[in-house]
């Protein structure tokens, strides 16, 4: 039996995405210490000669032109929408990450939302079907979990720009309804929305709240308003797609092997209404907080349950979140009254009375600073 495997890894390294898969190869190579991998070129600048050394390939990034170079060994083709006929690969469950988004999005008591990708010429989506595909899959995602959830009525009420113009994307966002919250394709596409709102002075998340997608850590942190943004989990991807080629050099199995990967997580930033959080301690306090929302509590029951002095944890809250623990609590049971508001019949006194409101009127202030309007406009 053949020993150390030489694979060839075919990906963006300039992208997130590419640098996830990487990570997760490797994690996978240190494991089975069998395997050897090296980063090959991905726009192809490489010649049949240096192929002949791999026993086989990992791809994230190649155009169809090129793949008659890596015939003859085994292939996985890593968030293929179309990889070649009776091809190995491993995909992204891109409609499942729009569903993630429309969750996320579904908890931050606004009434409308939009979807926001880049413009295609004809000419591109003919050159990269790949691309266009899988930002439509990610929109039909989003939308309609948006219609099962109740959170619109019709497919025409979710709003979509493309960008392409910046004088055509300013006259979009100003025209929006608001609050609004805006799903993008990727992170870049949300730093250009937050960039665009702050010109205009419409503030991120109070009037449009926003969402990337493949939560590249710098672009997200660096923002003006940190991003919120899935982990699209391509680390996993990564991990088994080496373990499918570690599977292949070794059984080398007839039928084409293909399944998809679930998006990790949502990670929660100030772009909906979220925190950026460096200390552990208010993680902890915060989450503590949102779970218990509708009880009793007080700063001195979370600051026992995470272990410092109530002081302590009030300064604590003060400095990461820039507001006192009575005015986070208060601004997340404003956003569950939004939401049960958009979602249910109930009146607004017992809406009020159940987000642990004694008085209507401290409610109804509370509220229209909060989210712009009064709770029955809102209704």
């Amino acid at each position: 039996m053949q020993k150390n495997f030489s694979v060839g890894l075919i990906v963006h390294p300039d992208w997130q995405a590419g640098r996830n898969i990487i990570q997760g190869a490797a994690a996978y190579r240190a494991e089975s210490k069998e395997i050897k991998m090296r980063i090959l070129p991905f726009d192809g600048r490489f010649v049949r000669e240096e192929l002949a050394q791999y026993s086989g390939f990992m791809v994230q990034h190649l155009t169809p032109s090129h793949f008659k170079f890596l015939k003859g060994r085994p292939v996985v083709y890593l968030d293929y929408v179309f990889p070649p006929k009776n091809a190995h690969s491993i995909i992204i469950d891109n409609r499942q990450l729009g569903r993630f988004a429309a969750e996320h999005l579904g908890e931050t008591g606004v009434r409308y939302f939009g979807y926001v990708d880049y413009h295609y010429e004809e000419s591109a989506r003919k050159s990269d079907p790949e691309g266009t595909s899988r930002t439509q899959i990610r929109f039909e995602g989003f939308r309609d979990r948006l219609l099962e959830n109740g959170m619109v009525e019709h497919k025409e009420e979710v709003f979509y720009h493309a960008i392409w113009k910046y004088n055509k994307l300013v006259e979009w966002l100003l025209g929006l309804p608001k609050p609004i919250a805006l799903f993008c394709l990727n992170d870049d596409a949300a730093l250009t929305i937050v960039q665009a709102c702050r010109f205009l002075g419409i503030e991120v998340p109070e009037g449009i709240s926003v969402m990337g997608a493949d939560n590249d850590d710098v672009v997200c942190r660096m923002s003006p308003v940190p991003i919120s943004s899935i982990d699209v989990n391509f680390f996993e991807l990564g991990y088994e797609g080496a373990k499918l080629m570690d599977r292949l050099l070794r059984d080398l199995p007839r039928d084409n092997i293909r399944f998809s990967i679930a998006p990790n997580k949502v990670c929660e930033r100030e772009s909906t209404h979220g925190v950026d959080l460096n200390d552990n301690v208010v993680v902890d306090a915060y989450s503590f907080l949102r779970a218990h929302l509708l009880d009793e509590i007080s700063i001195d029951q979370v600051a026992n349950e995470v272990g410092v002095a109530p002081r302590r944890l009030e300064r604590l809250f003060r400095r990461e979140l820039e507001v006192s623990f009575a005015q986070c609590l208060i601004r997340e049971r404003i956003r569950y009254a939004a939401r049960r508001l958009r979602n249910s019949n109930e009146q607004v006194t017992h809406i009020a009375l159940e987000a642990r409101f004694q008085s209507y009127l401290h409610f109804f202030r509370n509220f229209k600073q909060q989210m712009g309007t009064t709770p029955s406009n809102y209704r």
